[in-house]
């Protein structure tokens, strides 16, 4: 995983705590998948239109009902509902809900990891499983492994700990619905609107318009 500043590292701890709070069996995975997704950038849009800090698609959004995409809180519980979603799906259809099968199934979508019975033969799927896992995926094949990498025994979630490793933190200062004329009330209108932000200009500015500013 790469370096990060002391925002993102803020952000990390955040999503890392809230993911272990929610039950999902691997919480450092999903941290770093916020990393590899938006570098932890609230108002991040992607070439492709997904937006904000765990860049949903408007209609996975809509699917996890979330009203507001650039809500980094909403949208990272969304994004915990979300892998647990996709571990349903990957179970029933018997395919291992390993670590690298459900950071699979967040970038290609879970019907493609199901339709291979793992990860995808897909370079930008197979670097995304990398970068997230530090492990090397191995193609169209369920992934042993996984489960016992990041201690997931199934239908038992992790409870929150302290350890040496890492201390409760408070996130970013509490977000606020940008005033009207920001955003449209609606999806679509996000997308039309959305205004991409450098990492520079956002943490530079987190205390501005992000935060209830002008």
């Amino acid at each position: 995983m790469r370096k990060m500043d002391a925002q993102q590292q803020q952000w990390y701890m955040y999503a890392l705590q809230r993911a272990q709070a929610m039950g999902h069996p691997y919480p450092q995975a999903f941290a770093a998948k916020l990393l590899q997704e938006s570098s932890f950038n609230p108002r991040a849009v992607s070439p492709a239109g997904a937006l904000g800090i765990a860049q949903f698609m408007p209609g996975t959004a809509r699917e996890m009902g979330l009203a507001d995409p650039y809500d980094p809180y909403a949208a990272i519980d969304a994004s915990v509902r979300y892998d647990l979603k996709n571990m349903g799906r990957l179970q029933k259809a018997g395919v291992d809900p390993s670590v690298q099968n459900l950071m699979a199934a967040y970038n290609a979508g879970p019907d493609v990891v199901i339709q291979h019975k793992g990860v995808p033969n897909f370079k930008e799927t197979q670097n995304y499983v990398k970068a997230i896992t530090g492990t090397p995926p191995i193609s169209s094949a369920p992934i042993g492994g996984g489960s016992q990498l990041y201690g997931y025994q199934p239908n038992a979630p992790q409870p929150l700990q302290e350890s040496a490793q890492y201390t409760p933190v408070q996130p970013a200062p509490p977000y606020q619905q940008p005033a009207v004329g920001h955003y449209a009330d609606t999806l679509d209108g996000i997308v039309r609107r959305a205004e991409p932000t450098s990492l520079s200009q956002f943490y530079n500015g987190i205390q501005g318009r992000m935060y209830g500013g002008a």
